[in-house]
């Protein structure tokens, strides 16, 4: 799902507000979202969001699985460069 056909000024959110949680800042702060008032599409925006948090989170768990994956292969291949490829 993505942020771009949404209808801010149908719809009177915060869009800089709406936009900064689509980027997923929250994630790495820990932090959560809680959406309130009548009629402001809050469970069009919530999805919207949590579709793209899971897309942020797989793609950081596959990159740093491939990290450790390098890693791996680069000890087992070139044992002199051992742990100075990568760090992680």
């Amino acid at each position: 799902m993505k942020l771009a056909g949404f209808d801010f000024i149908q719809s009177q959110v915060n869009e800089e507000l709406i936009t900064a949680l689509h980027h997923c800042e929250f994630i790495e702060e820990a932090q959560s979202i809680v959406f309130v008032g009548p009629g402001t599409d809050k469970l069009l925006l919530a999805t919207i969001i949590t579709v793209q948090a899971f897309t942020t989170i797989i793609n950081l768990f596959a990159f740093y699985r491939l990290l450790s994956w390098l890693n791996c292969w680069s000890r087992r291949n070139n044992p002199v460069s051992r742990g100075q490829w990568l760090t992680g």
